[in-house]
């Protein structure tokens, strides 16, 4: 691509003549979405190559912004704690400068890193932090955002969850964000799909599939193949399934867009399992697994495990199936989807029927005292083969 070889040709030129103001403002006026839709890891290398500079320090008002930008690209990549550095020191930069709406960005990307550190509290208390100075000052697109952000909660009703997405779609759509309006339809889409709200659904994809054709759009597919895969399994469908988490676990690799692609791939797993491919989908949950673990990502942890306890059923391991099922209805269950749900009782029935109802939830109650790490290390188990 012309604009891509252009824009390399400028980092180059920055680079090689000192320009560090260049440097450091270029890559990240850019956004994160374009560097999603291009390559996370070569936006984080320019990044990095500038704010390393001693000159950085010259120029404050871009070094705090190439400072939000890297951690805003190192959240992609999983890398959480290196990420909350990174804009914590934005955020103080931010404060020192007086730049409100640089500081709603800060606290907004801060509250995501926080989820997968914190937990879910801190989170929340940095994006209504958000959302109140956003209405401080007017900032109708920066209250959209913080909207945005406060719906993904695992601990909120799910009815407030989707009023703050509809008023974030609302707003969107007033000050014409085609981009987030995308992917706040997607999300809430996706939602919709996951609680069996079909025909509600559909034409909230529909029209964020037409919105990332027509804006070529890569990264925001990500919720809109999710929810068409979910179909899918739905209708027991499990040949497309595969295919469309395939091509999204594809799509989120060539973007950098490491926890996309894990996520992909723990969905992926479950549809090749129900295929009835059950060594290669041993292998991918596994590996899915420790991806997630060893970067600290519990909820993809709750998620991939549920997922392997569907393939210990499949490989007749009903003792550890009943533990870590146990383990994510603990963490899981009430936002668990209807799809995702009626496979989990469909392998509870199962189990019950090979070892009776006493010894199962004998075993249960067995797996509602593990920590994270045991539970992670059940699942692990049998890794090596079946």
């Amino acid at each position: 691509m012309d604009e891509l070889g252009n824009l390399r040709a400028a980092l180059n030129f920055a680079d090689q003549t000192k320009q560090v103001e260049a440097g450091l403002y270029l890559p990240s006026n850019l956004g994160r979405r374009f560097w999603e839709n291009f390559d996370v890891r070569e936006g984080l290398d320019w990044l990095t190559k500038f704010t390393q500079m001693p000159e950085a320090d010259s120029y404050p008002k871009a070094q705090a912004k190439a400072f939000f930008m890297q951690g805003a690209l190192l959240l992609s990549l999983q890398n959480f704690s290196e990420a909350r550095q990174s804009t914590e020191v934005s955020l103080a930069m931010f404060r020192s400068q007086r730049d409100q709406r640089g500081e709603i960005e800060a606290l907004l990307s801060l509250g995501v890193i926080m989820r997968y550190l914190e937990g879910m509290g801190t989170k929340t208390q940095l994006e209504q932090e958000a959302l109140e100075l956003a209405r401080s000052i007017g900032d109708v697109w920066r209250e959209a955002r913080a909207l945005g952000a406060l719906g993904w909660d695992d601990f909120i009703d799910l009815q407030k969850v989707h009023e703050y997405w509809q008023e974030a779609i609302r707003l969107f759509r007033q000050i014409g964000d085609w981009r987030s309006l995308a992917f706040y339809l997607g999300t809430l889409g996706e939602s919709l799909v996951l609680r069996s709200e079909i025909e509600i659904a559909k034409p909230l994809l529909e029209e964020a599939n037409e919105l990332n054709q027509r804006m070529n759009n890569r990264r925001e597919t990500e919720f809109v193949l999710t929810s068409y895969g979910y179909l899918a399994l739905a209708e027991q469908d499990y040949d497309r399934a595969s295919d469309i988490f395939r091509e999204n676990a594809k799509t989120m690799d060539e973007l950098g867009n490491r926890m996309g692609y894990l996520w992909a791939r723990a969905r992926l797993g479950l549809a090749i399992l129900r295929q009835g491919h059950i060594q290669e989908a041993g292998e991918i949950l596994i590996q899915t697994l420790r991806d997630f673990y060893e970067d600290g990502n519990q909820s993809g942890v709750v998620f991939t495990t549920a997922k392997i306890f569907s393939w210990y059923v499949a490989i007749n391991k009903w003792e550890p199936a009943a533990q870590l099922i146990s383990w994510s209805d603990m963490r899981q269950a009430r936002n668990r989807p209807a799809v995702d749900q009626a496979e989990v009782d469909r392998d509870i029935a199962v189990i019950r029927a090979k070892i009776g109802t006493a010894a199962y939830e004998e075993t249960y109650r067995k797996g509602h005292v593990m920590t994270l790490d045991e539970a992670v290390a059940v699942a692990l188990k049998t890794e090596g083969g079946i």
